[in-house]
């Protein structure tokens, strides 16, 4: 949505840019639940899915730079200003080290969805602020993008408490006599809790519970 809206006032927009773009949210959606199965099958690291996720890529980025001939004039202008190009780069990749870092974290603590909810979440602040600091044209549709993205992570939160609620009660199953009583101990722990009374006594017998 926001690269249909610089296409409005960008004089330079390229249609390749758009594709890549889309190629790009699409594969960060995917990659974060390869990771988070990936350290849940293999109980890997943080640092180890960073390494073997950017060595992969880097194998496919230098090959397709070598096919296109983007490489070697690269190479040369890096030769030609080295303080810069190399220091930038440096610092270009030790913070993204740290981000990435921070991203493949949330994932194996928090998942999949939540990474990319926040990570969404942290894009779309990054275009609040290039409008706050930089002086660039301004359209409504803008506007209706930011809306949209807002709309996505509320319901990709909703989806998440949702699932999370369904599956701490369906995890219980009542009707079985073996997991009778981890159910009624659950009902018991919600209502204490609701109820955090030292008074509060809870009962549950056949089915009935007494506070």
């Amino acid at each position: 949505m926001f690269t249909l809206a610089d296409s409005h006032v960008s004089p330079n927009f390229d249609s390749r840019g758009y594709i890549m773009i889309s190629g790009a949210l699409v594969a960060d959606a995917v990659i974060g639940n390869i990771q988070e199965k990936n350290m849940k099958k293999f109980g890997g690291s943080s640092n180890e899915m960073v390494l073997y996720s950017y060595s992969i890529g880097s194998v496919y980025i230098f090959v397709i730079t070598i096919a296109t001939g983007e490489f070697f004039s690269a190479f040369t202008f890096f030769l030609e200003n080295p303080w810069k190009t190399y220091g930038y780069a440096l610092i270009f990749g030790f913070l993204g080290y740290l981000g990435v870092n921070v991203v493949i974290t949330l994932i194996k603590v928090c998942g999949a969805l939540v990474a990319v909810t926040v990570t969404t979440l942290r894009k779309a602040l990054t275009i609040v602020l290039s409008f706050i600091l930089f002086s660039k044209p301004f359209t409504v549709d803008y506007v209706w993008a930011g809306l949209i993205i807002l709309l996505a992570i509320y319901l990709n939160l909703y989806r998440y408490v949702t699932v999370w609620v369904t599956s701490k009660f369906r995890g219980i199953d009542a009707t079985s006599s073996k997991n009778k009583q981890k159910w009624d101990a659950e009902v018991k722990r919600i209502v204490t809790r609701l109820l955090p009374s030292s008074k509060t006594t809870v009962f549950a017998k056949d089915g009935l519970f007494m506070v």
